[in-house]
């Protein structure tokens, strides 16, 4: 396990804060990944965010469908 203060010259060096190195590693990274994203997403021009909604929005209902009927291999569903 790498000492802290590794840890901090890495953070420094790559000028980044300690959340974002560790947000695929942490429960609460993706608070941190949602957030670039939201702004990455806020940068774009309307149709191009519309488009962004209307993908995840269709993941999100897929997603409730599939919980729904458990023997469903969610991989399959979504394919088809």
């Amino acid at each position: 396990m790498p000492k802290l203060e590794t840890f901090i010259t890495i953070a420094n060096a790559l000028e980044v804060s300690a959340d974002l190195l560790l947000a695929d590693v942490l429960s609460t990274g993706y608070n941190v990944k949602s957030s670039e994203m939201t702004e990455e997403i806020a940068s774009l021009p309307t149709f191009e965010r519309d488009r962004i909604y209307s993908i995840v929005n269709t993941m999100i209902d897929l997603k409730k469908i599939n919980q729904k009927k458990p023997y469903v291999n969610s991989r399959k569903a979504f394919l088809q």
